[in-house]
Parts: structure tokens; sequence; C-alpha cells
């Protein structure tokens, strides 16, 4: 009766209000965009452009339009201009551009020539990476010329800039020099993906494999994530080489890799991994993997690589070496509840299920009433009681005041702990989660990024990923006759991964797809 009860208190009103607030909050949010965007469509659509002269009505257009707030200027106006052209990879309309201001005497600023020189980039890339050749002599001449310019002009370039110098160097006959601008850019920031990813292309495409392995771990290491462009100059390299063997255990491993670092490729790259594996004697097909693991092309069912007592003592010894104590993370939590939550933990014993209670509240929005937050967190417990799980429930100590009708029921049939609202709670949630064991779910829908971001090793944050995806469960909704509906991990690790010299490797698409949703989308090689 209880579990009806409160879900027939947890209305259709608040979940629609809460759609709607959430739709509002994107609108706004993109709405500045979608204005700079506009000015710029618009004063391209009223303007034909037939010849360099026409710049100047194009923009005249954008600094005269009537949504222009101030953030078109003269000083502003060139980037923006080729930033269009970026976007659009328009190239040789922002070469025009670039001919336009020289014949006005229209020094280019440095974000401007950061611009152009992306666009140089975008424009050869492809026929760089098909021919692993640098781009043609006249386009790189331009690249020194406008980088040696840059140098003289700015001794120190921030890492913007560096960044659009590194992706344009990169297709050159000096791509070495790039990875000096990588130390550069550390100076003062950890490089993008896109700054990796070019440089470990030129490697691949160059011949210097070893030096592309070692700087795609060390970007793992900083949480960057390889862009299609390096994979796919390795790819090709592979696809070049004469010896089937030798090829085919290039092949497997980027597999490997994929497999270690949890990593999944994008379409574009899933179809050169197809072309160049039935090449070497595979039979490859894109297909879909169902919930249950079952794949459509080849009826195998995929593996679940469930952590092994080993690694999960590791894991759990390094989390609370580096991600809780390491971090001091208790800065801002008072001696004595350090204290008294160390006096908890050491008698509380393993639960079968650890809740990050406010996150379940908070999963209504944020401007709800405490009814509505202290419902869904009774639900939840209810849902794991009635199934004779022992329950944990971690919150802030201002969950003490909400509504005792359905509080009341949680602390009577959860064991709970909490902070105070001044206090990080994600430590305690993993400490209570892991101390459990690995077989410990863990409700949240905190992705814990910036925990595993601390681990530093890619075996470690591999482990944390695998331990997680297992074992947390996200709620979804609430439906009046069946309860709390969670998202909960399937029966198989979502990770490349070899099943009787069959490869399966997990590829995105960019169709659009809910955030709910399992991952479904695979390769299929067999030999």
């Amino acid at each position: 009766m209880f579990f009806r009860k409160i879900c027939c208190d947890f209305t259709q009103n608040n979940v629609i209000k809460t759609r709607n607030i959430r739709f509002y909050r994107n609108l706004a949010s993109n709405l500045k965009d979608n204005v700079n965007r506009d000015v710029i469509l618009q004063a391209f659509e009223s303007v034909q452009i037939n010849s360099v002269k026409d710049w100047t009505n194009v923009r005249k257009a954008i600094l005269e339009h009537e949504l222009n707030r101030g953030q078109y200027s003269n000083n502003t106006i060139d980037a923006m201009i080729l930033g269009h052209c970026v976007k659009t990879r328009q190239f040789d309309l922002g070469a025009s551009y670039i001919t336009f201001l020289n014949q006005e005497k229209i020094k280019p600023n440095l974000a401007t020539v950061g611009k152009y020189l992306r666009l140089i980039y975008l424009k050869n890339q492809d026929s760089c990476l098909e021919s692993g050749k640098p781009c043609k002599v006249s386009e790189e001449k331009l690249i020194f010329k406008h980088y040696e310019d840059l140098r003289k002009d700015y001794p120190v370039l921030d890492s913007i800039s560096l960044e659009n110098i590194t992706c344009a160097l990169s297709l050159t006959t000096r791509w070495r020099q790039c990875l000096d601008l990588l130390k550069e850019i550390k100076v003062s920031v950890v490089p993008s993906s896109t700054a990796y990813s070019t440089v470990i292309a030129s490697c691949f495409s160059r011949n210097e494999e070893s030096l592309g392995w070692e700087l795609l771990r060390e970007m793992l290491e900083y949480e960057r994530v390889p862009q299609s462009v390096a994979y796919l100059a390795y790819i090709k390299s592979v696809a070049k080489i004469r010896k089937k063997t030798e090829a085919l255990e290039k092949l497997e491993q980027l597999f490997l890799f994929l497999q270690e670092n949890n990593l999944k490729c994008d379409e574009d790259v899933g179809a050169y991994i197809c072309q160049t594996a039935r090449k070497l004697g595979y039979r490859s097909d894109f297909t879909i993997v169902t919930h249950r693991g079952l794949c459509r092309s080849c009826s195998r069912t995929l593996n679940n690589f469930d952590l092994t007592d080993e690694d999960f003592n590791e894991l759990r010894t390094k989390v609370f070496e580096k991600v809780i104590v390491g971090r001091d993370v208790f800065v801002k939590t008072s001696p004595e509840e350090l204290e008294r939550f160390k006096n908890f933990a050491a008698s509380m014993g393993q639960f079968d299920v650890v809740l990050d209670g406010l996150n379940i509240a908070y999963s209504a929005g944020t401007k709800q009433q405490p009814f509505v937050y202290s419902s869904l967190v009774a639900l939840v417990v209810s849902h794991f009681v009635q199934k004779r799980k022992k329950v944990l429930v971690l919150g802030r100590a201002h969950m003490n005041r909400w509504p005792k009708k359905n509080w009341g029921y949680v602390t009577q049939n959860a064991s709970v702990f909490l902070a105070q609202d001044i206090s990080q709670d994600d430590p305690y949630l993993l400490y209570c989660a892991l101390n459990s064991g690995k077989d410990t779910v863990i409700v949240t829908r905190d992705l814990m990024r910036s925990h595993k971001f601390l681990l530093r090793d890619p075996r470690l944050k591999m482990l944390f990923d695998r331990w997680l995806s297992q074992r947390q469960w996200h709620l979804l909704r609430v439906d009046e006759r069946k309860g709390p509906i969670f998202r909960i991990p399937p029966p198989f690790s979502i990770v490349a991964q070899c099943n009787d010299g069959t490869w399966h490797i997990p590829y995105e698409t960019d169709a659009p797809k809910d955030k709910n949703e399992f991952h479904s989308t695979w390769l299929c090689l067999k030999k």
C-alpha cells in the first residue's frame, strides 16, 4: 500500500512542470548562439559574393544588422566571418575573405589568422590523411608564412592560437615542431583532443608508430578522448602493409587498445575498419547487439568483463588512497563529522544497495517541494526493501527536515548517513559502495568523472569505468503502477571484445540518442 500511495503522490503535474523547466533552460542557453548564427546567415543570404569587393557589403550587413547588439565590431568581425567559414567548411569563401583583407590592407588579428589556419587544415586534412604525405607546397608556404608572422608579432601565444597552429603545421614537412607546440600548450592548459589527435595522425601517417601510441596513452591520462582522425590515420597505415599477418596483428592492436581503455569509435572509423578487415579476410558487418548481449549478425552472445577479486581490491585501495584520502576531500568537513563517518563506516557492515539520496531526489528537478523529494527517495527505498535488500542512503543534513511521513519510512527501513550541507558527499558514496563489495549496487546519475580523473593511471580508470558501468543504476522515472523505473546495466560489457575469433567493436552514430538508452550499435568482424 505504501508503495502505491507514494507513487500516486508523485503527481503527473510535477513531472510536466519539471520537463517545462528543463525545456526553457535549454532554450535560453541556446538563444545567444542562435542569434549570432542568424546575423551571419542573414548577411550571407542578403549579399551575393561574386567578387572580392562584395565582402565590403557583407561586413556592412553584419555590423548594421538589427540583431547586432555589440557582439560584432571592427575588432571581431573578421574572426567571426572566418569562424563561419570554418563551421560550414566553405574553404574557397574563407580564402576569398583573406584576399579581401589583404587588398584593403586590413591586417588580420590573432584570432582571424588562427581561424584561417584552422580552415587550411580542414581543407587539406582528408587528402593528407589519404596520401600520408604533406599538403601542397603552395599551402605549406602559406602556413609557414602565417606561423612565422604570428611568432614575430606575438612572442607568447595563447592555447587556442597554438592549437590552430598545431593543426595546420601537422600537415607540413615541419610537423615535428607540433611536439614542441604541445609542450608549449601544456604550460597553461592540458592540450585539447583536437591538438593531440592531429599530431597523432601525423605520427601514424609518417610511420612514427611508437610515437603515435605514446601520445595516445598520454592524452588518455589527461582525460582527452582520441578523435577519428587519429584512428583513421592508423587504419590507413595498416592498409598499406603488404604482409597480411603483420597487418592483422596491427589491426588487432587497435582493437585491444579500444578494449583496454573502454573506448568506442565513430561510424566513419567503423566503415574504414570494416573495409580494411575485409581485405584481410574478415567478414565484417555493421550490426545491432540486443539488451541481452546477442549479436544479430553472428548470433554470438557478448561477454561481461566482471572485475576479478584482485582487480576490485586494487581499485578499492587506489580510490581510497588517491581520491578519498589523497585529495583531502574532507577539507570542508569538521573533525567531528569525519570521526562520526569513520565510526559509522567501521560498524556499517555490507549493503546490497547504496543510494545517492539527494541525486535521486533532484531527478525531479531542483525547484520541487520537499514532499516530492522525500516521496522519490522513499519510493526507491521501498523498491529495494520489498526485494529484501539491505539499503544505505547517503545525503545531506537538511534532508532531516523533509516531511516525516515519507522521510520517516526511509529512516526506519534503511541505514542513513547525512553529511553536513557544506560537505562533499560523493566521496562518502564511493567509500561505502566500494567498502560493501564488488556486487553492491550504487544508485546515482553522477558519472563521477572528477573522481576518475584523480586516478591518473589509465588502467585504474578502466577498472573504475567497468565497475561503475556494471553496478550503477539510474532512476529514469516513476510509474504509478510499477513504481520507480531504472536504467540497469546490460548483462554484458559495452567494450571491444573477441569471442572465438570474432571481434565486436562498439561504435557511435550521429543519430539522436536518448541518454537513457543502452548502446546497441556494433561492428561484427568474423574471421
